[in-house]
């Protein structure tokens, strides 16, 4: 996988510890054999868990080398240790393995316990890594400083110890080997041992099959969720499918059994369970099944509507404990109107063609398709203005300048957790990542402010609200920063002042060489100012530039792009997650400086490093998303 400085606060109030140094004998190679009763002890309560992360990493990197460190994790009897890495970037991969440095993890107190892997590079992550017992031996062996790279972090939690014998107890229906049919309009279904608070066990293959009646489709949410996760979600995962209803017999062995969309009542009725069951069985057989989603790890999957009235759900996990599993509800319901690519849809079930949204006339009867719109005279406009000089490096802010720049907050904290920009009085863009770890819907947790200044210090002019949904791109990928871009509906709209004012969407894609400004609360690297809004001044680079070898190479992917110097210096770090970066576009009037107004066109993603050379900040490309934007706004807004 891709590891990525990820530019958020999300791992910044665990358990932290840096082991203890070994010195290198004059050859160079380090002393191990007295060290490891000396590693770091760390221990995890039954509910709790804590963080492993390499020396300077909270810094940037890179780790100092040679180095060894190591941890012991314990946890109480009755557990085991879950150990997931955040982010890994240690030493090389070659064709003979690690080269210059890895983490090993073994299961048990000590390096002579059994291995449980080896790991290196800037890979692939593993997922969740378990112990059999309660506790977990962790190191980082670092042999040259020639390959020295930001580090690891990583999280370790305990999760109740799975019996994988005869005490498991009687198969729960579903999963025994035979799909379980429901009938009804409505229901629930979870994972198993759900409803208890237990994790899931493993080795499960659990199918549920929703049969309704013709004419209907099946609405499925989800109220809570966290399996094992992985980029392909290869380990532990749930699917919902649709199964394609046969209007003929369905195979010259059940010619006698009647279709499944029969009209006959009492055939349902008394033999629902074993059409569904055959139908399954010949919709597999002939690759008639259409998957609608694949989903895994701790982001709550979005509702599903599926376009049959059968419809399969399966979980599977495989040999490692992987988390406290699903709970979801599913209901028959009408299809709704569903519009092709070329359209867009209304946000009162109506489709028009895109070419007709933003054409500054109302096709749909609710406005949605001019309801935000790039170039807007509302929009982009600061009552102050923002820029006393063209500074290049990170200044403070002139208050009141970056109106549309607000703060997204854990209230639990009341502290600052990403940045966000407003676009509409009751909706901001972010990045995805910042929510990356909500396990259910419950925003409670969570306020957006506008309007303040320095994050300690009360402001006359700030507005709090609270966060009614997240709704994050179906296509985001974790692990890749692949689409990290997020909206977010607050319960109630600001009320637009002098110093809360939406910025307006791109009307083109930023061009290289454009002089754009990133603001944030951020550790902004050779700024000023803790704890006040800072600007810095930000190139965008040219795509070939910073896809080349000697900066991001292929980790650069589409709908990203960089911002920043080739020497470094100024860059957006911990704490600007989600924040805008806005360019101004060139004022009509020949001889006027001033900007017409400013267009968002970059969402703060990710970056490794901080502030090094040729290691600029990349960000989600918003000029990519504006029709996604649009639509979602449309069919969310109440």
């Amino acid at each position: 996988m891709v590891q990525l400085y990820v530019r958020s606060i999300i791992y910044s109030f665990a358990v932290f510890s840096w082991g203890s140094y070994v010195s290198a004998d004059n050859s160079g190679a380090l002393t191990r054999g007295l060290i490891v009763p000396f590693c770091t002890d760390l221990t995890s309560l039954a509910s709790g868990s804590g963080h492993v992360v390499s020396p300077k990493f909270r810094d940037g990197g890179p780790y100092p080398a040679p180095m060894f460190l190591c941890w012991r994790i314990q946890v109480q009897q009755g557990y085991s240790v879950a150990f997931e890495f955040g982010h890994l970037d240690v030493g090389l991969i070659s064709g003979q393995g690690c080269l210059d440095g890895s983490v090993k993890l073994y299961d048990g107190p000590s390096d002579q316990s059994p291995l449980i892997g080896q790991y290196c590079g800037s890979t692939i992550l593993p997922g969740q890594l378990m112990s059999t017992g309660t506790t977990m031996y962790v190191e980082i062996y670092v042999t040259s400083n020639r390959n020295n790279q930001r580090g690891f972090n990583a999280q370790f939690f305990a999760v109740r110890t799975v019996t994988t014998t005869t005490t498991r107890g009687p198969p729960v229906p579903g999963c025994d080997g035979e799909p379980m049919v429901r009938t009804s309009e409505s229901g629930q279904l979870t994972s198993p041992g759900f409803a208890d608070g237990q994790f899931y066990r493993t080795n499960l293959l659990c199918e549920w099959i929703l049969l309704g009646d013709p004419g209907e489709v099946f609405k499925i949410s989800f109220s809570s969720f966290m399996l094992e996760q992985s980029p392909t979600c290869e380990y532990d995962y749930f699917t919902v499918s649709d199964v394609v209803v046969f209007e003929e017999p369905l195979s010259d062995g059940f010619t006698n059994v009647t279709a499944l969309n029969t009209t006959s009542e009492d055939i349902k009725r008394d033999n629902a369970a074993s059409i569904a069951k055959l139908t399954l069985y010949e919709s597999r057989r002939l690759n008639e099944t259409e998957i609608l989603l694949t989903a895994c790890g701790y982001h709550l999957p979005y509702d599903v509507e599926t376009k049959s009235h059968m419809v399969l759900l399966a979980f599977h996990s495989d040999e490692q404990v992987g988390g406290r599993g699903f709970n979801l509800t599913f209901s028959r319901v009408k299809p709704t109107l569903r519009c092709s690519e070329e359209e867009f849809k209304c946000g009162n079930e109506k489709c028009i063609n895109w070419t007709k949204v933003c054409d500054q006339t109302k096709d749909c009867s609710d406005g949605s398709d001019e309801m935000i719109c790039p170039s807007s005279s509302s929009c982009g406009l600061p009552a102050i203005l923002p820029i006393g000089s063209r500074v290049v490096g990170g200044s403070e802010a002139i208050r009141g300048a970056w109106p549309w720049t607000v703060s997204i907050l854990d209230s639990h904290k009341q502290a600052h957790m990403c940045g966000a920009t407003l676009v509409l009085p009751q909706w901001v863009i972010s990045a995805a990542h910042c929510f990356t770890r909500e396990y259910d819907r419950d925003y409670t947790g969570y306020s957006v402010r506008a309007g303040r200044h320095n994050l300690k210090m009360a402001d006359r002019n700030e507005q709090t609200v609270g966060i009614a949904e997240v709704i994050s791109r179906r296509d985001y990928v974790e692990q890749w920063s692949f689409n990290d871009i997020a909206l977010i509906r607050l319960k109630d709209p600001f009320v637009m002042t002098n110093y809360v004012r939406p910025v307006c969407l791109p009307s083109s894609p930023a061009s290289a060489g454009s002089q754009c400004y990133l603001t944030g609360w951020g550790e902004t690297l050779n700024s000023c100012c803790p704890n006040v809004l800072k600007q810095a001044l930000l190139p965008v680079i040219n795509n070939t530039v910073c896809a080349g070898a000697d900066y991001y190479g292929s980790r650069l992917r589409e709908h990203m792009f960089c911002a920043g110097y080739p020497d470094g210096g100024i860059d957006a770090c911990g704490g600007d997650s989600g924040g805008p970066l806005v360019c101004p576009v060139e004022s009509s009037s020949l001889g006027d400086p001033r900007p017409r107004h400013w267009e968002i066109q970059g969402v703060t993603s990710w970056g490794l490093l901080c502030a090094a050379a040729k290691k600029p900040g990349v960000y989600t490309a918003v000029y990519d998303f504006v029709g996604w934007i649009q639509q979602t706004i449309a069919l969310h807004t109440p």
